[in-house]
């Protein structure tokens, strides 16, 4: 069998469509012709087209950092069936280049089976990380063409809420916490939502179990209508949405995007404007759902530092500044008191006091020996000696 080594591959997405369980996706794939062989080249460009159509979808789950931390597990234990997880593959273009590149290309619109791949992903527990996600819920008020007023969704999603969880439902947020606060909440609940008060909106989340809400509003409207029937409408939706912290009122991140559609019902182009848009404006907002919502909430110890055997207000001076650049994690480090060579410091620390410990004994002070005598959860007692 020819070896697959020298093949060239150059594959890119260009866009993805949802539908139901699978997710198609537009790829090429490009391998070199060896020794006049267009079949075998053929035949390694649909492989690699099928592997980048995996790896795209494998993204629709994952983030990046988990899916490079277990990439071999993807690669030995999930990519190796990759026909398992195809539900339909059709070549759009062929392309052969006899020049000196000498390669064949292909083009092809490829739908993968989520349902299958996430499973998968689950039997070697690359989901695991979801169940340290944030809880979410989403109240975004919307108007499509054929609306007179802004629609007030009470117990029900409206079109932009359903875009918004459909992505979510792909990252592995849960809308558990939705459906119980639909079920339940009030008309004068919802509308606070669409105000521009964060302490408002905040609260009220935080009240419903919630971690973070995303609120906004999305608006279509028509562009050009034609007079004889059966033609198309063009439809242009703006969706600006926002995350909200529910402890502090912080907004995480917003995201404000615009879609145009055309169709030949003026509503039906309104509402796929909506979703389109809306599709996009969440996609933007992921990372500040995901990486940016706890920054800030790591819980702080308190604790009383007792340090001996400093013989100056220098070598004082000097343990206070070695001690901040080897414990990166302080956030309060105040003296309260001085004498006869002992200090004792007031703070605050998202180290626990055995990881400063830890810290201390594995990274030592450039100008000191260190003796920690004793520690609790409330004190450390340091004992220090010139070098």
């Amino acid at each position: 069998m020819k070896s697959l080594t020298a093949a060239l591959i150059l594959i890119s997405l260009i866009g993805l469509s949802y539908a139901g369980e699978t997710i198609t996706f537009n790829v090429t794939g490009e391998a070199r012709i060896e020794n006049g062989d267009t079949l075998l080249a053929r035949h390694i460009a649909i492989g690699y087209a099928i592997t980048s159509a995996l790896d795209q979808a494998i993204k629709q789950f994952l983030p990046n950092d988990v899916i490079e931390a277990n990439r071999d597990i993807i690669n030995r234990n999930v990519l190796v069936n990759h026909l398992g997880y195809l539900n339909k593959l059709s070549i759009t273009e062929v392309q052969v280049k006899n020049s000196s590149s000498n390669t064949y290309s292909i083009k092809a619109s490829i739908a993968i089976e989520m349902s299958i791949l996430k499973a998968k992903l689950k039997q070697n527990k690359l989901l695991d990380f979801r169940q340290n996600l944030p809880k979410v819920i989403s109240f975004v008020q919307e108007k499509n063409i054929d609306n007179v007023h802004w629609h007030f969704q009470m117990n029900t999603f409206n079109n932009t809420e359903l875009t918004i969880w459909k992505i979510l439902d792909l990252k592995g947020y849960t809308k558990d916490i939705q459906a119980q606060v639909l079920s339940n909440i009030t008309s004068d609940a919802e509308q606070s939502f669409y105000g521009d008060d964060n302490s408002v909106i905040a609260g009220q989340a935080s009240g419903m179990a919630a971690d973070i809400i995303i609120v906004g509003k999305s608006i279509s409207r028509p562009i050009v209508t034609l007079e004889s029937e059966g033609d198309s409408i063009s439809a242009v939706a703006m969706v600006t949405i926002r995350a909200i912290r529910a402890v502090d009122a912080r907004e995480l991140g917003s995201s404000s995007t615009s879609a145009t559609v055309k169709d030949t019902s003026e509503s039906t182009a309104g509402a796929l404007a909506i979703g389109k848009a809306a599709e996009e404006a969440v996609i933007n907002l992921l990372p500040a759902l995901s990486e940016d919502w706890s920054s800030g909430l790591e819980p702080v110890v308190s604790f009383t530092m007792f340090v001996s055997g400093l013989k100056s207000l220098e070598s004082l001076i000097s343990f206070k500044n070695e001690f901040l650049n080897s414990v990166d994690e302080i956030q309060k480090f105040e003296r309260r008191t001085f004498s006869s060579g002992a200090a004792a410091y007031d703070v605050e620390s998202t180290l626990d006091i055995a990881d400063i410990v830890a810290t201390l004994k594995a990274k030592g002070l450039e100008s000191f020996d260190i003796n920690i005598r004793s520690h609790s959860e409330n004190s450390i007692d340091i004992r220090v000696k010139a070098k």
